[in-house]
């Protein structure tokens, strides 16, 4: 059974979209206590920064490795897209990644 997920496509983007905003909302107010708390200790922030670039960095690059076991259709060209969507209306997910191997 494949379910067409055409229509959850702004939802998800919405759904980014408002987890960004709130980040960018939210972090000055934190970086700002933060300063506060350690009489505006620069180390600390630049730190606080180091932490977050760290771990999107570890996000990056498991999202790069679930996508390797997985066919890799995030990084996929736009000519192997068109392939497996066409190829979609008559197999399965499974049946299409198998077949390209």
């Amino acid at each position: 059974c494949i379910r067409d997920r055409s229509t959850e496509l702004g939802t998800a983007y919405g759904l980014m979209n408002a987890v960004q905003n709130l980040g960018l909302a939210i972090s000055p107010l934190l970086i700002g206590q933060l300063l506060e708390l350690t009489q505006s200790d620069y180390q600390a922030m630049v730190f606080c920064f180091g932490c977050c670039a760290a771990l999107s960095s570890m996000c990056s690059f498991l999202l790069l490795f679930v996508d390797h076991r997985r066919g890799e259709l995030l990084n996929a060209s736009a000519k192997r897209l068109r392939r497996l969507l066409l190829a979609a209306k008559s197999r399965t997910p499974a049946e299409i990644l198998a077949g390209e191997q």
